[in-house]
């Protein structure tokens, strides 16, 4: 999405935009996408975007103040945030993963175990037990590192979906506020 984005750097730019009525300011697109649509953010009565665009401008700002900020009327955007991990940890399937990876860490050592008491006469050879405490060890990695990338693409969805910005329309119906009461 990076590369679609063009920075406005001139309140003549703005001025052009603000006369086109139809068009995002941001991904300067001209339809309306059903799931987003065009919406006044800012006290500008013709200074459109989509809830997405914006929300991902703003973002790309990494702290930057005049962000939070209309281009053209200066108003302060009504950003709202959750926490990410209150989304992630809210989700059945991230439960499911974590207690199904915890199962696992422990059954791997105690398979590794029994491998290495199973036999008595003659008793494993150290080569044998050597292979079976690094097939445990290296099995463990391998849980710790496919949970930690599971919980950081979920982080990373959350992040994004947790950032909201309010609309500007006075007296939203229901079917267009969001889960806390947002646009």
């Amino acid at each position: 999405m990076g590369s679609e984005y063009q920075t406005l750097s001139s309140a003549e730019s703005c001025r052009t935009l603000s006369s086109e009525t139809s068009e995002c300011f941001i991904c300067r697109d001209v339809a309306h996408r059903a799931s987003d649509p065009l919406r006044n953010f800012c006290d500008c009565k013709n200074l459109l975007s989509h809830h997405v665009c914006l929300s991902t401008w703003i973002q790309k700002a990494c702290g930057s103040e005049h962000r939070l900020h209309c281009i053209l009327c200066k108003a302060k955007y009504q950003v709202q945030r959750r926490s990410p991990w209150r989304s992630v940890s809210s989700q059945g399937k991230t439960w499911l993963v974590l207690l199904s990876a915890l199962v696992l860490l422990f059954l791997v050592p105690y398979a590794v175990y029994c491998l290495m008491t199973a036999f008595t006469n003659p008793p494993p050879s150290i080569p044998f037990k050597v292979a079976a405490a690094s097939f445990g060890l290296l099995t463990e990695i391998l849980i710790i590192k496919c949970v930690s990338s599971f919980l950081s693409s979920r982080y990373r969805q959350a992040a994004q979906s947790s950032f909201t910005v309010q609309g500007q329309r006075f007296g939203p119906g229901p079917e267009e506020r969001g889960p806390l009461g947002g646009v």
